[in-house]
């Protein structure tokens, strides 16, 4: 990977450097050793958070993540927040009103949330509400304004996905039998949908979330290149046309451990929705 764009030395040496000065820094960043012995060294740093350092802007490459992480991290929660706060209500009130116009609409919704292109509908949001009616600023981040666009724009597909999957699981729990036992017992319909049927149904659309949230890490490059925002997605962008190589690979590593230690805290949150699976 370092290698396969050219010789990282006279990358890092510049145009105008001369043949010595990159036979130094080859040297110097031990380039000149045979390939296995760099990738076991690096393997060697990567685990104690060293991942070399920038071919363009010389600087730690970890601590350039770190910065820009908090960001990223930012856009993909409010966007993940935004998407199941409008997903789960809908996709009740559409399972529970099956074939009603609320439950037509709300298919209409996840489907076109499913076929739309986030850059596209970041690009028409981004001309209509910052262009034309400048209700929000265009692009960059200085306050939580400068979020709204960016967030709607990560949040509509997802949001279309799990009212999908609310409105098939809790249509699923409602045919169970202890759904027909609370409703003989005399509980008002709303309890026995949102305590009996909603939490059973949470399960996989919780297991959907997590992976939502790893793929929101990971899939903010292009929202952040169309909104200047100043996260790792844009960083990593702009590493891969500087073939900054290291940047890239150090930020694959790092969303890829994210995407783990996520779904492993989602199978921890199983256990508060059916106590039975502690066992």
């Amino acid at each position: 990977m370092m290698f396969i764009t050219g010789d990282p030395a006279a990358l890092m040496a510049g145009e105008d450097a001369s043949r010595a000065d990159v036979e130094r820094i080859r040297a110097q960043m031990g380039f000149e050793r045979p390939w296995h012995v760099q990738y076991l060294d690096y393997v060697a740093r990567a685990v104690r958070g060293d991942f070399g350092v920038s071919y363009r802007q010389r600087q730690p490459v970890f601590g350039l993540i770190m910065e820009r992480l908090p960001a990223t991290a930012q856009l993909a929660l409010t966007a993940l927040a935004l998407a199941s706060l409008v997903a789960i209500p809908m996709g009740v009130i559409a399972a529970t009103r099956r074939g009603s116009a609320a439950d037509y609409v709300a298919q209409l919704i996840a489907m076109t949330g499913q076929a739309i292109p986030p850059f596209w509908l970041a690009l028409m949001l981004m001309l209509v509400f910052a262009v034309n009616l400048r209700w929000v600023p265009v692009s960059g981040y200085q306050d939580w304004t400068y979020m709204i666009l960016p967030a709607i724009s990560l949040a509509f597909a997802p949001m279309a996905l799990q009212m999908r999957l609310v409105r098939s699981s809790v249509l699923e729990v409602l045919r169970r039998d202890f759904v027909r036992t609370a409703r003989a017992k005399g509980q008002r319909g709303d309890v026995v949908v949102i305590k009996h049927a909603l939490r059973n149904a949470l399960i996989p659309v919780v297991t959907v979330v997590g992976l939502q949230l790893g793929g929101l890490m990971a899939g903010t490059v292009v929202i952040e290149s169309i909104f200047a925002w100043p996260g790792l997605g844009r960083l990593m962008l702009n590493a891969i046309y500087a073939k900054d190589i290291p940047i890239v690979m150090a930020g694959l590593i790092v969303i890829a451990v994210i995407y783990v230690l996520i779904n492993f805290l989602i199978d921890l949150l199983y256990t508060l929705l059916d106590p039975r699976i502690r066992y």
